[in-house]
């Protein structure tokens, strides 16, 4: 008999537990996932085609297809290059945002911000100097398409802060799997030690606007 699950209340939608999604990444991974996934996709047409006796296959694909372009946009944001970091009168601090380079999501920019919120990017080998009111802050680094990955500072008065930008090792072969890649964080950030003007001598700055 098969099985049928009813989705009762405010949450209508399945949500899936993190071992399950460990268990897609891992199918990621595997030789052959692309028809791997097809199949998947495949046989959820077909179920639903199924108990829609008169409906369009057609229609049913296109449905399919536009739930997941929703889920791969709802993760996707925009800088906002107008922001405002810093108040006249206020206590500030500097803050250098830095990123290496790497090959993995090398193709991505890294949006940097706060509150759900971006004032900028960088590529690899750049950085990135901003002036900010002084106080408690929750950075936030992420790829279009992925989720942020936030780290929660006290920027001190007239002081420097250093962050350095890092791949998450969890996101090496799901980037480039859209239904999967907004389940993961691609960047992770960290406090360093301020480098002298030797090591930024290998790095490109980006300017804030």
């Amino acid at each position: 008999m098969e099985r049928i699950e009813i989705f009762t209340g405010e949450q209508r939608r399945r949500r899936y537990i993190p071992q399950e999604r460990a268990k897609f990444v891992a199918m990621a991974m595997q030789p052959g996932y692309r028809s791997m996934a097809g199949k998947l996709i495949q046989l959820k047409v077909n179920q639903l085609a199924r108990r829609h006796q008169n409906g369009d296959v057609t229609y049913m694909k296109n449905k399919i297809l536009l739930s997941v372009t929703a889920l791969f946009l709802s993760a996707c944001s925009s800088v906002s290059p107008n922001m405002q970091l810093a108040t006249e009168g206020n206590d500030q601090s500097e803050v250098i945002f830095i990123r290496p380079a790497a090959f993995a999501a090398g193709a991505n920019a890294m949006l940097i911000g706060f509150n759900d919120q971006y004032f900028g990017s960088i590529d690899n080998n750049q950085f990135m100097k901003v002036k900010m009111d002084s106080g408690t802050y929750s950075f936030q680094v992420k790829a279009n398409g992925s989720r942020a990955f936030s780290y929660d500072v006290t920027l001190i008065p007239n002081t420097t802060m250093c962050l350095k930008s890092n791949i998450n090792p969890a996101a090496v072969g799901v980037a480039i799997i859209p239904l999967l890649a907004n389940t993961i964080s691609w960047f992770e950030l960290s406090e360093i030690p301020c480098p002298d003007d030797k090591f930024f001598a290998d790095y490109s700055e980006v300017k804030k606007s």
